[in-house]
């Protein structure tokens, strides 16, 4: 009788996740574990837009992630509010999808992506503004960019993958035929 197809082939290479993710997925015996014990949180959310889960609950929870990496913005620029904004914009959006909201978010979204320009390229506070500009828009990059910007805060990293799991608990993995 030949072996069971690993759970890897069977979900991930589906889904297209790179070469990387798959070799390090293959140390965990099945979906849930590697879920359970994942540390990047913006792999999390590309595992999820992959299985084509909720994309409101994607993107509220790229906000929450963002939120984490906005003080090392903030206290750096405390005069400059867009890229809270932004976030705030994109979750009332998220929350309430109405035309004006829409507007609001995607409009906070360019005034926070404009907000970086002088903030020197490569530095934590970019990275968390770019964070918050890409919330709405690009909510896997956001918390890629979430991460770089709280890149010395192991407490924040795994804050940020624990986020996705308090959002979606469990293994996104395609139902059985």
């Amino acid at each position: 009788m030949p072996d069971a197809v690993h759970w890897v082939n069977k979900y991930l290479v589906p889904l297209k996740a790179c070469g990387k993710a798959r070799r390090r997925a293959r140390k965990f015996t099945d979906p849930q574990a590697a879920w359970d014990a994942w540390k990047s949180a913006s792999e999390l959310l590309w595992c999820l837009r992959a299985a084509r889960a909720d994309g409101r609950k994607i993107i509220l929870c790229a906000c929450e992630i963002v939120e984490l990496a906005l003080p090392v913005f903030e206290e750096e620029y405390p005069s400059n509010a867009w890229p809270r904004k932004a976030v705030e914009a994109a979750q009332r959006y998220m929350l309430e999808p109405t035309r004006a909201n829409n507007v609001a978010a995607y409009d906070h979204a360019y005034l926070a992506d404009c907000s970086f320009d002088p903030v020197p390229y490569g530095t934590t506070w970019r990275a968390a503004a770019r964070a918050a500009a890409n919330a709405v828009k690009w909510p896997i990059d956001a918390a890629a960019f979430a991460y770089e910007a709280c890149y010395f805060s192991e407490a924040k990293r795994k804050a940020m993958a624990d986020i996705v799991r308090r959002h979606f608990p469990i293994a996104p993995v395609p139902a059985e035929d």
